[in-house]
């Protein structure tokens, strides 16, 4: 499953995407979140499949996993 995901310099400025196209992992999780279906993206991109898509979500689990991710907003001690 590692190897779905790339990331080339001269492709969206080194940005992580999908192993054969120029969707971002960041792309994924954006239609994720606006609560596209995984079946609605690989209807509206033929070139992912679902394993590609669970790649992607697995590889930003993993990066936030192992960096150290801050909340947007932080929240005021009490």
């Amino acid at each position: 499953m590692d190897t779905e995901i790339h990331s080339d310099s001269a492709i969206r400025f080194g940005a992580p995407c999908v192993a054969g196209t120029r969707i971002s992992v960041s792309d994924v999780l954006g239609y994720i979140s606006a609560g596209d279906s995984i079946d609605m993206i690989v209807r509206n991109f033929p070139e992912l499949t679902e394993e590609k898509i669970r790649a992607a979500l697995k590889y930003a689990s993993d990066v936030l996993n192992t960096t150290s991710a801050h909340p947007m907003h932080e929240t005021p001690a009490r």
